[in-house]
């Protein structure tokens, strides 16, 4: 009988280990990592309002994020700007891509490319019902360069890495969000 509730109580222990666990870490998805703490970015829009957004959302996960920095440069190979067709599929906002070197396991490349033919908001102000706010989506983006994968779980649709962003919407860095890319980057 003894046996049977140190098991019972060892099972339980270790049913909550892993679930604590697994919520810290439900986004990552991959160990791919950057070589370097510091990664650059280039914005490629031709409108200073949408470049603009983009430097607020890079600023806004790096104070989010004090183990890694999204820094802008001119000289970057790392891209944000609209799509030069086809990279984006249909219905979709805006995708990231990224590579990775098969012989140093680390993150090489990547990009983001937002689809032109949807209405976007790129002001400061909340986003009207009928446009996409161009900073949640950024901001929603910026978090795959962590590794961050989309997240599907309904009890998290408020997170800013839940896999649908309405029109209309703006949403925040929440630490749900931002814990994994801590781990990931500490």
């Amino acid at each position: 009988m003894k046996t049977k509730k140190i098991f019972t109580a060892i099972c339980i222990i270790l049913i909550l280990q892993f679930a604590l666990v697994s919520t810290v870490s439900a986004h990552i998805d991959t160990n791919d990592k950057w070589s370097s703490n510091r990664v650059y970015f280039k914005p490629v829009y031709a409108g200073s309002d949408a470049n603009n957004r983009i430097r607020e959302a890079a600023s806004d996960w790096n104070s989010k994020v004090p183990g890694f920095t999204f820094s802008e440069s001119s000289s970057s190979f790392h891209q944000l700007g609209p799509d030069p067709g086809g990279m984006v599929p249909y219905g979709v906002a805006a995708a990231t891509y990224y590579w990775v070197n098969p012989n140093t396991g680390y993150i090489e490349e990547c990009d983001v490319y937002y689809s032109t033919s949807l209405s976007w908001h790129y002001g400061t102000s909340s986003p009207p019902s009928d446009k996409f706010d161009f900073l949640t989506v950024t901001k929603h983006e910026f978090g795959h360069w962590y590794s961050l994968d989309d997240c599907y779980e309904s009890s998290h649709s408020s997170s800013l890495m839940y896999y649908h962003i309405d029109v209309g919407q703006r949403k925040s860095i929440s630490s749900h969000d931002y814990n994994p890319a801590r781990i990931m980057y500490p």
